[in-house]
């Protein structure tokens, strides 16, 4: 009777076996039909950040090659700091549905992730691999909601600082970006050759205001981080102080006023 046991027991533990084994199969041979349908859709266009110009499914590990637009994002960035392609790519996922389909196949078919983020000019190459076992906790690699747009955020930061001073024209630059408060501001530095803190003290500031937000709305690259900022129901505040002066005028463009610049977005 133990032996009949022990037989049974074992034909049930193999048997498990070649189930685990055929839906793992399964689950590799969909996700290689998912990749060969989307490579037969490439180039696709992601908006001003670039296109995703390659896919493959080889050795159980999937490469996604983008081509971003360098004008646009910093690729210097990217290759010193490679942990930002992950994260960045993090919160694309967090707003694409067809992504967060994507991560689970490759979760579910046990594989590994390649992504490389290749400047469009330069031909700079950012990449950073992300193993199963991360993968595996998919809802904690997912961001969503406020956690993706605070990741976000944080990224947009570090790369803006990276690039700071940066020199935005007619005798102003970009030294900084820091919270205050609910407001993210903008440390704006004016040529003291060309302004005075007393002028700008005294020029209308809803003036100002207006120009910021045209200037923003006219950039489709600032869409994502103001999506992001609403998600947060925060401020973007620019800060201008003229050189060697400690005094400074805010210009303050609030949630309501970002919400609106997004609605014009869609009507373009």
């Amino acid at each position: 009777m133990k032996r009949i046991v022990c037989n049974v027991l074992m034909f049930a533990s193999v048997v498990a076996m070649l189930l685990s084994c055929e839906s793992n199969v399964a689950k590799k041979t969909l996700l290689k039909m998912e990749v060969d349908k989307i490579q037969k859709e490439l180039p696709i266009k992601l908006g001003s950040m670039g296109d995703l110009s390659a896919v493959t499914y080889e050795d159980d590990v999937v490469t996604l090659t983008y081509l971003v637009n360098e004008t646009l994002s910093d690729i210097d960035g990217l290759v010193r700091d490679s942990n930002l392609v992950k994260e960045n790519y993090q919160c694309m996922v967090a707003r694409n549905n067809a992504m967060q389909k994507m991560v689970k196949e490759i979760a579910a078919a046990d594989a590994s992730l390649v992504l490389q983020y290749k400047g469009n000019t330069s031909g700079k190459v950012a990449s950073v691999t992300i193993s199963k076992d991360e993968l595996a906790n998919t809802d904690k690699f997912i961001l969503t909601g406020t956690a993706a747009a605070e990741k976000l955020v944080e990224n947009i930061t570090r790369l803006e600082r990276n690039r700071m001073p940066t020199d935005v024209g007619n005798g102003i630059k970009l030294v900084d970006a820091f919270w205050e408060g609910d407001n993210y501001i903008y440390l704006a530095n004016l040529d003291k050759s060309i302004y005075t803190i007393e002028g700008l003290k005294m020029a209308n500031k809803n003036d100002m205001k207006q120009g910021v937000i045209a200037a923003l709305s006219n950039d489709p690259s600032s869409r994502t981080f103001i999506e992001a900022m609403i998600t947060l129901r925060k401020n973007i505040g620019y800060r201008y102080q003229v050189e060697d002066s400690k005094d400074h005028v805010d210009i303050i463009v609030s949630y309501s006023d970002l919400k609106r610049i997004l609605g014009a977005f869609g009507k373009k």
